[in-house]
């Protein structure tokens, strides 16, 4: 392991559907977590900026 902090971007939706990354997800509300999921919109550069500042 390398120590890295990867963050994503996944798109609102009425259920918060994370089967497909559960062997990583870790709540965010948890300190120190490796794999952070921010929830936006790829084709909108204000969220974009948003999240990056984050």
């Amino acid at each position: 392991e390398k120590g890295y902090q990867v963050h994503g971007i996944k798109r609102r939706s009425s259920s918060f559907n994370t089967e497909r990354i559960d062997h990583i997800y870790e709540d965010s509300h948890i300190d120190n977590v490796r794999f952070k999921l921010h929830f936006g919109d790829l084709t909108d550069t204000s969220n974009l900026t948003r999240i990056i500042s984050e």
